[in-house]
Parts: C-alpha cells; structure tokens; sequence
C-alpha cells in the first residue's frame, strides 16, 4: 500500500484531535495555537486548560521564544473570539515557566 503524505489539513486535523485528547505538548500548542482556535474555535477553553498546567508546563521544553512568538501570533490574529483571555492565559503560563519579563 503506497503512502500518502500528508497535507496542512491533515497536520491541523492532527493537531486538533491531540487537544481534544489532551495528548498535546505545550511547545507544539503554543507554535500552532492561532492555527488550531481557526479550525475549532470551541477548543479556547481546552487550549487555556493546556497551556496553563502547571505540570504540563514544567514538563515542557518550550522556551520564552515559543511563549513570545505564542502571544505575538494571538495579538495580530484578526478573527479569534476569546483573544484577551488567550492572551492572559499564554502570559500566566509564561510567568508558571519562569519566563516573568514575557508575562508582564
């Protein structure tokens, strides 16, 4: 059986069953977060839950650069519902990271 590669939309389909599996890491959640709340706007709540776990957090490899480039990529987002909370949420994740110059 010859193998298909895949396409963005099945990488973003991918990225959307892990939230909804909570099987996603921080790092990767925070590099595809405006990606995924475009496909399934109902997941914000799914999304802030993940990225402000404590344990997820301190299990992560995600560094201030991914936290950063996390909120600029939320800030010039043009239509995504719930943004100040998203934005609140990647900042209080930052600060839990150590990260305390991104969160404030």
């Amino acid at each position: 059986m010859a193998r298909v590669g895949a396409s963005a939309g099945d990488e973003l389909s991918l990225l959307v069953n892990l939230v909804q599996t909570e099987k996603i890491g921080v790092k990767i959640l925070l590099q595809n977060v405006t990606e995924i709340l475009a496909d399934d706007q109902s997941l914000l709540v799914d999304i802030v839950l993940l990225i402000t776990d404590t344990k997820r957090i301190n299990e992560s490899d995600a560094n201030e650069n991914d936290y950063a480039k996390a909120m600029i990529s939320v800030k010039r987002a043009t239509d995504l519902k719930g943004k100040n909370v998203l934005e609140n949420a990647i900042s209080h994740a930052a600060e839990k990271a150590g990260f305390v110059a991104l969160a404030s």
